[in-house]
This record gives C-alpha cells, sequence and structure tokens, in this order.
C-alpha cells in the first residue's frame, strides 16, 4: 500500500478518539463546544486524525458526522480510522463502505495505513484486542462475548443491502463476530504494526514514529482495570 503524505505547513496534527457523534446528536450536543476543542479544530491544522468510534455504524451516521467535522477543518486534512463502534449495526467487511464514505466526503480513510508528515510516520490501526490483559485469555473471551455490546451489534459478514430490516436491526446469532473473530484481527494488525516498526525510516535516523490505534496498546495506558 501506498504511503499517504500529510502536506507540512503547519508541523501541527490532532488526534482525536471516542466522539461518538450521534449519541451526541441525538441531545443536540456538541461534544467540540462542551470540551472546548473548537478553537483547537479552527486552528491552522495539517491534520486532524479521527483514531476511532467517530459513529455507531456508518450506513446513517458517517456522512453526516464528517459534514460535522468539515465545518472545522477542510474535509481533505481529515483522515479517519475505524474503531469498534463504527462497525455497528454494520460488519466487519464494513471497512470499504467506509473508505468509500469517506473518500466521497473528500476525506481519507485509513487502516493499516503509513502516513507521513515531514520527519514523521504514522503507523495507523484499530488494533482490536488479544484479550490477554489479565493474562486470563479464555476467560476473557468468554466474558466479553457474553458482555460487550460488539458481540451484539457486528456481524462477520455484510448483511443482505436488500433486507432493510437486516441492515438495521443486531445481526442473528449465528452471524455475530466472536471473540475469536476479533482476536484474529488483533494478531494481523499486531503482526502488521511489528512489520512497519522493523522497516527502516523513511527519514533515517532523525525520522520519528507514531502510533496511532483505536484500542490501548499497552496496561499502563488502559486505564481502570476490571474483568470486561
Amino acid at each position: 500500500m501506498t504511503d499517504i503524505h500529510i502536506p507540512y505547513r503547519s508541523g501541527r496534527i490532532v488526534v482525536l478518539a471516542d466522539l461518538h457523534l450521534d449519541h451526541w446528536g441525538k441531545f443536540n450536543r456538541n461534544p467540540l463546544r462542551d470540551f472546548r476543542l473548537e478553537d483547537l479544530l479552527r486552528a491552522d491544522l495539517d491534520a486532524l486524525i479521527i483514531a476511532g468510534d467517530l459513529i455507531n455504524g456508518p450506513h446513517v451516521n458517517m456522512t453526516k458526522a464528517l459534514k460535522f467535522l468539515g465545518a472545522y477543518i477542510a474535509p481533505g486534512r481529515i483522515y479517519v480510522l475505524p474503531g469498534n463502534h463504527d462497525y455497528y449495526r454494520s460488519s466487519l467487511a464494513a471497512e470499504s463502505e467506509m473508505s468509500a464514505i469517506v473518500q466521497k466526503a473528500g476525506s481519507h480513510f485509513l487502516q493499516q495505513s503509513v502516513l507521513r508528515h515531514g520527519m514523521t510516520r504514522i503507523l495507523a490501526a484499530t488494533l482490536w484486542t488479544d484479550y490477554d490483559l489479565l493474562w486470563q485469555r479464555a476467560e476473557a473471551m468468554a466474558i466479553a462475548a457474553k458482555l460487550m455490546n460488539d458481540h451484539r451489534w457486528i456481524a462477520r459478514s455484510a448483511p443482505d443491502p436488500t433486507d432493510a430490516f437486516e441492515v438495521l436491526l443486531p445481526p442473528t446469532i449465528e452471524r455475530r463476530v466472536t471473540s475469536k473473530d476479533l482476536r484474529e484481527i488483533h494478531v494481523a494488525h499486531r503482526t502488521w504494526l511489528e512489520t512497519e516498526l522493523t522497516k527502516p525510516h523513511p527519514s533515517g535516523k532523525d525520522g520519528q514514529t507514531v502510533v496511532v490505534t483505536h484500542h490501548r496498546p499497552h496496561p499502563e495506558v488502559a486505564g481502570s482495570i476490571d474483568k470486561l
């Protein structure tokens, strides 16, 4: 895959995650205003990277969310990496659909993507989870399957587009993702990250690397930890 070059102007990039704009919209709220981020995005940014969970599900919400962000920053400077919620009411096969929606808005879709910005390379992947934070993988996978909404709202395969009810309703039990499915994606994303990190930096010894994931990559940034 060809590296994505972010034009270097001001040198400033903002990374935001978990905006969940459709949730805020239900209450006629603007999270950028509530969290005093509007001036930050109206500054002369080279890029805004959305590190996952822009919305719940691409079918209805993603176009509207990109239009909302476009009021603050030019669409061509917006880069969208999906998080788990972006697949809700959809499937693991939805990345091509998300990419088409993002590109139609004039923005950039990221997944296992390398971005270049000056002497910095940015490696972006959703990552998902290996369920091994507490070194009790089998137990964690079983608990997640019972309690995590991902396993109710994400399907393995795309729904029948001609069936309006199948598109809007949670997938049937047979079509829902499993912990095994998501761990396999984690392994693939982690392998890709490890491979990219071993490559020589395109800017040489003075180059810097930033890794952007949606799922947190290390216990030290995991916040409070419980069984789920």
